[in-house]
């Protein structure tokens, strides 16, 4: 999205995120000024429950306080975060960005204080994604 470029996502999705898509994308548009984008995403079969609850995380004040809301049970709704999702390329390209690996490690490391799991993804680039 920040790219401007469509998502292609796999594996399949639960139905009950891809119909908060637009929801999704109405913050990333206003708070990030980002383009709306073309979501392909299969919904998962039977539309079984999720097996877990995640988290975008950055490392920044406010995804620490989500998280860390979140571990606590107060977050309504929702069940404790087990997962850090850290998207390399979604806030800064990865061109501008001096050493991601360290910002991964970091996150890895506030994963297992927390008694989460840390899972990185690359943003979408113009011909394609790539996994990580």
């Amino acid at each position: 999205m920040a790219q401007g470029v469509d998502l292609r996502l796999r594996p399949p999705v639960s139905e009950r995120l891809l119909g908060r898509l637009d929801t999704a994308q109405d913050m990333l548009v206003r708070f990030h000024r980002f383009r709306r984008a073309t979501v392909l995403a299969q919904p998962r079969a039977g539309g079984e429950p999720v097996s877990g609850t995640a988290a975008h995380f950055s490392g920044g004040v406010d995804s620490t306080f989500t998280l860390l809301r979140s571990r606590q049970g107060r977050v309504h709704g929702t069940r404790p975060a087990e997962y850090l999702l850290f998207f390399k390329g979604l806030e800064q390209p990865l061109s501008a960005l001096r050493d991601v690996g360290a910002s991964i490690a970091a996150v890895a490391r506030v994963a297992a204080l927390t008694g989460t799991r840390s899972l990185q993804e690359q943003v979408p680039v113009a011909g394609g994604t790539r996994h990580n």
